[in-house]
């Protein structure tokens, strides 16, 4: 029974052995097998994936893209992944556009590889360099993306594009006036700022995946602009058609920035935007937007609208087409306001502005505004800016809130409505009105062509103190001038303006009326004045230069002694033509000069003055008198010394007093007297002593001396020396000296 069992267990050892040794022998060469197929099979894998796999990638990259791509070496690999070193996608001749990547990682999946011989892609950059340039007609991207991936035993599809650490820089395209003239026609002609500054955003990240058959293409982005704020940007872009709808989310975002890279209806320049807005882009159309941006100390420009609006704050709603402003304050030029209303890209303007108050310099500088003199005060104003993009109109009303200056009078109230038609560049004002501090009333309305430029304005002036005006000029008239009426015209330009007033004064001392024509301030014309004096008229012209004034006058029937002092036999009309001029400095006899010639109905008979001067306060003239009676003269001659004189005389004086005693006078004369003639010459007249030589032509001597006796009465012929004071009789006496007569 032992002995069984041992051979037993002899026979189950030596059958283990031998299972041992096959199995042990068995199992190396299957390892070795094994070995050999898996380093075979990473050699073919590995080779695959370089020769083939990596290649055909690229291949198929370039075609979808349809531009070159350049991929770098295989780093990694795996059953689901590709790893590639520095790869690029090159700027082209057409195309400016690159990218440069430290690296891509391409994920697939490997049974898409096996049953449909399919790769489907999905395609990581790793830290790109993205250079994108707008180009002519707009767009960011012009790459377009072919249809069909590639042919061949392997195809590829490019499922999504990822990036990771970005930095992208943009370079929008400085024509874009031109492309919003091809957009939309009402926006023709909005030239903003060229700009070629680039737009540069740093930490970009998202993805972007192609749909329909590499029609369709859907991206979520999202990035820190490298001047401060960040950018989301989710949306979905068609290839053919050009057609976008992108959604943008701003947060501090300069504004410039956003009008480099994004079409808006309007210009923003500087500061800061924070903004939802929802794009619809579409080929040869106007960019339809929904949602808000606010404002913060922003720089926006109109199309149309000359200057920006400054330091802007406040919420921008876009609706469409239509962009409407809430409150938002803001400064045109250095014009501040309030501004509310809508801006529509295909209807026009309708904003409203509250203007609480601006200097008129100010309003003068931004509106570049020339006025023909100088202009102060401070002015508020409610604003409408209507009608349609190219063509608005703007319009509104002004009024003081300061009292104001024109020139040298001030105005204690202003008002007026204005209108500015961008069309063809012309300001209108209407219902101005004018309140001078000293009094009146101004009334008017004008235009103002801003390209030429060109002015015209008609005004009416009631009720002015001209007294009053005198003054603030700097000028004392030593007559009244009253209240003054008038009507004014200024045409011409802002810098050579004309200025037509047609003027009256009817309550001044001497009432007058005439017309002023101003050239420039320094340049005045007088023309068509009349002035009622004495009774009588006198019509002049005139100029005034710097402060310089010189007139031409004509006086008809003015009665001196109305005037001035005179003796009562030339308290008579006056009539003459006078050359005059003084400064404005002072209108005293003293200051003006004169020169002329005139003529009196004096004592029955005339007499002419010619070669008439006045300068310094002391007149000169040269007289004719004819058939004047000299009793009139000289009421206290005797009677038989009575008769018509004729003669000419010089004569001079000071116009302190006209007075016989401040005459000087030389000249000669013939006397009918006593039934003969008497020759006078050699006169002289000095501080009211006179004398002469008289020369006696058959007077009856008895008529001259009535005290002679009989026998010596006769005619008397000769010649005689004779002096007097005025107001002594010419007698014997102690006042008089005679001397006997000459043989």
């Amino acid at each position: 029974m032992k002995k069984s069992c041992d051979r037993n267990q002899t026979k189950y050892n030596s059958r283990r052995r031998l299972w041992l040794l096959i199995l042990s022998r068995t199992g190396i060469a299957i390892g070795a097998l094994s070995v050999v197929a898996v380093a075979f099979s990473s050699w073919w894998l590995w080779n695959f994936v370089n020769q083939q796999l990596a290649p055909l990638v690229e291949k198929n990259l370039t075609q979808t893209l349809k531009r070159p791509v350049s991929l770098g070496k295989v780093e990694n690999f795996s059953l689901l992944s590709l790893q590639f070193g520095a790869s690029s996608i090159p700027a082209t001749t057409t195309d400016p556009d690159r990218i440069s990547v430290a690296g891509v990682e391409v994920t697939f999946d490997p049974l898409q590889l096996l049953f449909n011989r399919t790769l489907k892609l999905d395609v990581t950059l790793v830290n790109p360099n993205v250079y994108i340039e707008q180009d002519q007609q707009g767009n960011w991207i012009s790459t377009t993306i072919g249809s069909q991936e590639g042919s061949g035993p392997l195809k590829t599809e490019l499922n999504k594009i990822r990036v990771r650490n970005a930095d992208v820089v943009l370079v929008p395209n400085i024509n874009r006036d031109q492309r919003s003239a091809v957009k939309d026609q009402n926006l023709a002609g909005f030239q903003p700022t060229p700009n070629k500054s680039r737009v540069a955003f740093a930490q970009v990240n998202g993805f972007g995946q192609f749909l329909e058959n590499n029609e369709l293409i859907r991206y979520d982005l999202n990035g820190n602009s490298v001047t401060g704020g960040t950018l989301d940007l989710t949306g979905e872009s068609r290839f053919k058609t050009q057609a976008s709808n992108l959604q943008i989310q701003a947060q501090n975002l300069l504004a410039s920035d956003i009008t480099r890279i994004v079409e808006l209806p309007l210009e923003l320049r500087s500061g800061r935007v924070d903004g939802n807005l929802n794009i619809q882009l579409r080929q040869n159309l106007a960019p339809v937007l929904l949602g808000t941006a606010n404002l913060k100390a922003v720089t926006v420009a109109f199309p149309q609208v000359p200057q920006p609006f400054f330091n802007s704050h406040g919420i921008l709603s876009f609706q469409g087409t239509q962009i409407r402003l809430d409150n938002v304050q803001t400064s045109y030029g250095k014009i501040p306001g309030i501004v509310s209303g809508v801006v529509d890209t295909t209807s026009g303007y309708n904003i409203a502005a509250r203007i609480p108050a601006v200097s008129v310099p100010d309003a003068q500088k931004t509106l570049n505004l020339q006025f023909p003199v100088p202009v102060a005060g401070e002015l508020k104003a409610d604003v409408q800016l209507t009608g349609p993009i190219l063509k608005p109109i703007l319009s509104g009303s002004v009024v003081n809130t300061k009292p104001g200056r024109v020139d040298r009078v001030k105005f204690s109230n202003i008002r007026t409505q204005f209108t500015y038609s961008t069309a063809d560049a012309v300001v209108r004002f209407k219902d101005i009105q004018a309140t001078p501090t000293v009094g009146g009333e101004i009334t008017g309305a004008g235009t103002i062509n801003l390209e030429q430029p060109k002015l015209a304005f008609d005004g009416v002036a009631r009720n002015i103190p001209g007294d009053a005006i005198a003054r603030v000029y700097g000028a004392s008239p030593q007559v009244k001038i009253g209240t003054v009426s008038a009507k004014v015209n200024i045409s011409g330009s802002p810098t050579k303006p004309k200025t037509v007033v047609n003027w009256q004064a009817a309550g001044a001392t001497y009432p007058a009326s005439g017309q002023v024509i101003v050239t420039n301030p320094q340049n005045w014309l007088f023309r068509n004045t009349v002035f009622n004096v004495a009774n009588g008229t006198v019509r002049g012209s005139g100029q005034l230069i710097n402060n310089r004034w010189q007139a031409k006058l004509q006086a008809t029937n003015v009665q001196l002694g109305q005037l001035t002092q005179v003796p009562l036999a030339l308290q008579v009309p006056v009539s003459g033509t006078f050359n005059v001029s003084g400064t404005t400095a002072s209108f005293q006899p003293e200051t003006i000069r004169a020169t002329g010639l005139g003529r009196l109905n004096v004592a029955g008979g005339t007499v002419t003055a010619t070669n008439i001067q006045l300068n310094q306060g002391r007149w000169q003239t040269q007289l004719q008198a004819d058939n004047v009676q000299l009793k009139q003269i000289l009421p206290e001659i005797p009677p038989q010394y009575q008769g018509l004189l004729t003669g000419r005389f010089n004569v001079s004086g000071t116009t302190a007093s006209f007075q016989p005693e401040t005459i000087r006078a030389t000249g000669l004369g013939r006397l009918n007297v006593a039934g003969g003639t008497v020759t006078a010459t050699n006169i002289q007249l000095n501080q009211g002593r006179w004398q002469t030589q008289l020369q006696a032509n058959n007077v009856q001597l008895k008529q001259i001396l009535p005290e002679i006796p009989p026998q010596y009465q006769g005619l008397l012929s000769g010649r005689f020396n004779v002096s007097a004071r005025r107001g002594c009789a010419i007698k014997p006496s102690p006042c008089e000296k005679r001397t006997p007569p000459v043989a």
